[in-house]
């Protein structure tokens, strides 16, 4: 017969000892991370004042013609670029000063439309193009004086715009409409009109709503709501992302502006500009499309890094191509077209950069080179 041992008091009490100097150790390790993490987290949310989003967190809305529009009256930060800006809508949505749809007596009106550019992404109000159009333009004969709608929207393209004018932005009774164009995206833009959605006051790509699921639901939470989330995960794309990842809109452009390469898809944006200047005609309202160029297509020495490092010739690349193909459509049709690409491309040897060192959203002194030039040629 085995003889059975029983534990005494004394060894009981030493095995409790050892799991209680074992447990408060890893007690102790918790809570000093619950506290650091709080810690860092209201840090950054005094330093940053809103999570890092391409759209202010809670400002973006669905539109059942646009899309997407600008929630009104909304009052919040945009955290991207190089600093945090202010991000103030009217109560019509616009990033814009408060407006009467009734034209004030003789008042000359322009009704500027565009996507993120327009908007002044990653500048503040007195400092995107279309403010700084707006205080320097002088009103045309028979007129007192000039006001600019600035209707920008993130994510917009031209019909996206179109939409906003037919159903919208006829209200103010524009004299002039000038629909800003973006080399960078609104090629693509016109042609996948649906592509970004709201959801929860931000803004997702539509194959990412129609397969929604909870763990979706938790990122978006933690993205809209974490300071801190936000931070880690930037941080680990940037670790995991190839070079090529970083480079890939500008690898994506520069193939347009190849000699041996297809020239960009302009068929859905002279689609759209075509139904802009029916409805120009019908109303009696000039027309003018602003080309606004990609960054590649400005800082020289960017491109040929880019070329060298893919080994692209970088003779073979006309960077004003992506430009001038949408430019040559529209003036075949008789559509006034303001390309910006000659004198921004004379004003980035002068000045250098013309963007943001980590977006290609055009710079502050870039804006204000901008609407100066916009002032100076649309009315003489």
């Amino acid at each position: 017969m085995k003889n059975i041992k029983c534990k005494t008091g004394n060894e009981a009490g030493t095995r409790g000892k050892k799991w209680k100097r074992r447990l408060f150790p890893l007690i102790a390790l918790g809570i000093s991370f619950i506290i650091a993490f709080m810690g860092a987290e209201i840090i950054l949310r005094f330093v940053m004042k809103t999570p890092r989003l391409p759209l202010p967190a809670g400002s973006l809305r669905n539109d059942p013609h646009t899309g997407t529009a600008y929630v009104p009256n909304f009052n919040g930060y945009l955290n991207v670029a190089a600093k945090v800006t202010q991000f103030k809508t009217n109560s019509q949505g616009l990033r814009d000063v408060e407006r009467d749809y009734p034209k004030p007596e003789g008042a000359y009106r322009i009704l500027l439309i565009g996507d993120s550019y327009v908007q002044g992404h990653g500048v503040e109000y007195e400092e995107m193009f279309p403010t700084v159009f707006e205080r320097n333009l002088k009103a045309p004969a028979g007129y007192e004086r000039c006001e600019v709608i600035k209707a920008g929207v993130g994510g917009w393209g031209p019909v996206n715009e179109l939409n906003y004018l037919i159903h919208e932005g006829y209200k103010y009774d524009p004299d002039m409409v000038i629909v800003a164009f973006f080399t960078g995206n609104d090629y693509k833009d016109a042609e996948e009109p649906g592509w970004f959605v709201a959801y929860r006051g931000i803004r997702i790509e539509r194959p990412v709503m129609e397969n929604m699921n909870a763990f979706v639901e938790l990122r978006i939470f933690l993205r809209k709501n974490c300071y801190l989330y936000g931070i880690a995960v930037d941080f680990l794309k940037g670790l995991k992302s190839e070079e090529r990842d970083r480079d890939r809109e500008d690898i994506w452009l520069l193939e347009y502006c190849m000699e041996d390469k297809p020239v960009p898809p302009v068929g859905a944006s002279v689609t759209a500009f075509a139904e802009f200047q029916r409805w120009c005609r019908e109303h009696n309202k000039e027309l003018i499309v602003m080309i606004l160029p990609h960054r590649i297509q400005l800082e020289k020495e960017r491109a040929k890094e880019i070329c060298k490092k893919y080994e692209i010739e970088f003779d073979t690349v006309d960077l004003d191509r992506l430009s001038r193909v949408l430019g040559d459509a529209l003036s075949e049709m008789n559509i006034r077209v303001m390309d910006m690409t000659s004198d921004l491309s004379d004003y980035a040897e002068k000045e250098g950069a013309v963007s943001f060192p980590n977006d290609s959203h055009y710079n502050e002194k870039t804006q204000e080179y901008i609407g100066n030039l916009m002032a100076e040629k649309i009315i003489p």
